[in-house]
């Protein structure tokens, strides 16, 4: 019996995903590390529904941090859709109140 072949440019894409993958999922928890305590009073701030508060703190977290932390919850992201509509939302009021 012959082994079946293999194609090794699909084996290559599917590393480089995985990869890519893999290095979102690490950006992720790295910013997770350094902002733990701004996510949990993000977080109660949305479930007290002040958005303002919620919007300041994310404001509040380096750009980098805030692309970092974009990941869908059920790749390994702390925020869920829901949150972070929330957040968006909240991002808006608090640059409109400041007249940005």
């Amino acid at each position: 019996m012959q082994a079946p072949k293999v194609n090794i440019g699909n084996l290559q894409r599917e590393l480089k995903q995985a990869n890519k993958a893999l290095y979102r999922v690490k950006a992720c928890m790295g910013a997770l590390k350094r902002n733990w305590l701004d996510i949990v009073e993000i977080k109660e701030a949305i479930d007290k529904d002040d958005l303002i508060y919620a919007g300041g703190l994310w404001n509040d977290l380096s750009y980098q941090d805030q692309m970092d932390l974009c990941l869908a919850s059920t790749k390994g992201g702390c925020f869920t859709v829901a949150e972070y509509k929330i957040i968006k939302e909240a991002w808006t009021l608090t640059h409109e109140k400041a007249g940005i």
